[in-house]
């Protein structure tokens, strides 16, 4: 908590709590004494008592905004789908719900696999590999792979998950973030 020390009158200590002040604003400071000095940027020594700031009630909820058929309206992501070493697989992880063109898909791993041979797909029923082939990501290795498949599919495809989390495997996690438009 930052103590400010006051000497245009008798000295006195003013203590405010970091987690609810927002901003605060002193008259004739002499000195501020922080006790982690990192967030100090700056210290003026000409300044006016304004407020001390604190945040105020959380307001109710506001109404939803519009939600297209792809994430909120003119977005085209989808929900990040999460996904670990230990799901099922195949797995069923989106129902197109009206004709869509998939422009790309975003592969991030967050924890390597660790199991031999690890593989992971995006697809349909139809064509398992159609979206994001195993041989263009590594699983077994940290990183982003991204494709861009420039895929049309009608309304009522399942886009489909592929995991072989490889022999041996104890570890392994991602994320698959899917951009799309619908198809007029």
């Amino acid at each position: 908590m930052p103590v400010i020390v006051s000497k245009a009158q008798a000295p006195r200590v003013v203590v405010v709590s970091r987690r609810a002040t927002a901003g605060i604003a002193v008259k004739d400071t002499a000195a501020v004494i922080v006790d982690q000095p990192a967030p100090v940027a700056t210290v003026r020594a000409d300044t006016r008592a304004v407020a001390v700031v604190g945040k105020g009630a959380q307001g109710p909820e506001g109404p939803a905004g519009p939600v297209g058929p792809v994430g909120p309206a003119g977005s085209g992501s989808m929900p990040p789908i999460d996904f670990a070493f230990g799901d099922a697989s195949p797995a069923v992880v989106l129902l197109v719900q009206e004709p869509l063109e998939v422009l790309s898909v975003s592969l991030q791993v967050e924890e390597a696999f660790d199991g031999t041979g690890a593989a992971v797909a995006l697809g349909t029923t139809a064509d398992p590999d159609l979206l994001l082939p195993p041989a263009f990501n590594a699983p077994g290795v940290l990183g982003v792979y991204e494709t861009a498949p420039r895929a049309e599919l009608p309304a009522g495809t399942e886009m489909i998950l592929t995991i072989a989390p490889g022999v041996g495997a104890t570890a392994g996690r991602g994320q698959l973030v899917i951009t799309a438009v619908p198809i007029q």
